[in-house]
């Protein structure tokens, strides 16, 4: 437990988050007061608040029925409400698009290792007994009284002073094992050190095969958000030294390129257009997966679940390394956007990372932005206009179109109507290049 002093730290909420996402915490606490029930602002961004870590995260915690409290804060916010009634949580969505998020406080006891929580309301300090770490386990008060007062009880304060990730029980690893992935994000995130029981109550939950008892959805989920940290590098490292990396993904590369490898793939994250189509933090796996045999690849396949839109992942891997010298050898945009036609986006982008040539790096980047826009003036209806028969040629004839598009050799629908006559013909009504 906390001291007192510590307990009655009080943090200007105003201050650290600006006067509009204070007002809506103080309209919270009148609430609160009216309605008889003690609630507090909880999460990551108590922790981030002390650390000035810009981050709006409005997380609520109600000592009393969370749900009720959330429809009548609904109506008080004129926010919409979604209810997790399993949870005990609720979601308001206002009307300039701001989140928050209302949990009744709970207490949690998982009926074995690895299985998601059974929940039952109990008191702010059981709320905070059931957090990952120390760090994540502070609240503040929004009673208009005490408004912004921390509370405290298993001193993340002081951890947050000495940068250490401490857990708060011994069994923590055992009932989630996603908290190993956890403790290694927050760690390379904040640049924070394993407290030394934490680390070592992580490897007894390795050594013991805790990922096992977990669903692959579940770790995958983990896992890619600890591609999406500022040095997932560091993350993936800080798993490996516990030996936590390996039953995940088997056959990962960490070498001295990687750091640079993850960079370029977060660059062109944010180069290329985003799509539902495609998963960029299965980018980063591909590179980490590059020198992988068969069985690695498929072990990792089937422990993060990669299966329905991820079935080509195995392929993927094994293309990689003759895609990328297909890359450094292209003679121009028309023959990269060949190259890269056809290919999973993913496979595409990690196959363009591993490039040596930047020159060709970039020449790919372009390819794929506009190829993704870029189409040839005539289509498959013109194209049947023209003569030709439906079927697979008019793809081969758009993609040779588009082709020369790319290559600056043809603009216009004219130009395009020129070449298609000079170079195909129409015997028996099909096209023939």
């Amino acid at each position: 437990m906390s001291s007192d002093s510590e307990a009655r730290k009080q943090v200007d909420l105003a201050g650290g988050l600006g006067a509009d996402n204070a007002g809506i915490l103080a309209a919270v606490g009148r609430l609160g007061r009216e309605r008889k029930v003690r609630v507090y602002l909880v999460g990551g961004l108590v922790r981030d608040l002390h650390l000035d870590v810009g981050s709006v995260d409005l997380d609520i915690s109600v000592a009393g029925d969370g749900i009720a409290f959330a429809r009548r804060l609904a109506l008080t916010l004129k926010a919409e409400i979604v209810e997790y009634r399993r949870f005990l949580t609720a979601t308001l969505t206002l009307p300039g698009g701001l989140r928050l998020d209302v949990a009744t406080a709970r207490s949690e006891s998982y009926e074995r290792a690895g299985a998601l929580p059974q929940v039952k309301p109990s008191s702010i300090e059981d709320d905070m007994r059931r957090r990952d770490f120390t760090i994540n386990a502070m609240a503040l008060s929004l009673d208009p009284d005490s408004f912004g007062e921390l509370y405290d009880p298993f001193g993340g304060l002081k951890d947050i002073s000495a940068r250490l990730v401490r857990v708060l029980h011994d069994r923590s690893f055992i009932d989630d094992p996603t908290r190993v992935l956890r403790a290694q994000r927050f760690a390379s995130r904040l640049a924070f050190e394993l407290e030394p029981h934490t680390a070592e109550l992580i490897r007894a939950a390795v050594e013991s095969r805790v990922f096992a008892f977990v669903s692959g959805d579940r770790l995958r989920e983990e896992l890619f958000l600890g591609f999406w940290e500022p040095d997932p590098a560091a993350f993936l490292r800080g798993l490996d030294s516990f030996g936590a990396l390996a039953p995940l993904i088997p056959g990962a590369v960490l070498d001295a390129r990687l750091p640079g490898l993850l960079e370029a793939v977060s660059l062109l994250n944010s180069l290329v257009e985003k799509g539902a189509e495609w998963d960029p933090a299965l980018v980063s796996l591909l590179i980490l997966l590059r020198g992988a045999g068969e069985a690695d690849v498929r072990q990792a396949a089937a422990t993060l679940k990669l299966e329905g839109r991820w079935t080509g992942f195995l392929k993927a891997v094994s293309e990689l390394p003759g895609l990328a010298a297909r890359i450094e050898s292209a003679a121009g945009p028309g023959e990269m956007h060949k190259i890269l036609s056809g290919l999973p986006l993913e496979s595409r982008l990690a196959a363009i990372v591993l490039c040596d040539r930047e020159q060709q790096r970039e020449m790919a980047v372009n390819c794929l932005r506009l190829g993704r826009r870029m189409r040839p003036e005539l289509s498959g209806d013109d194209l049947i206009e023209m003569g030709f028969a439906p079927g697979p040629a008019l793809g081969r004839i758009l993609e040779e179109l588009l082709k020369r598009k790319l290559d600056g050799e043809l603009s216009g629908r004219a130009a395009e109507e020129d070449y298609v006559r000079r170079h195909f013909r129409v015997p028996g009504g099909e096209a023939v290049s």
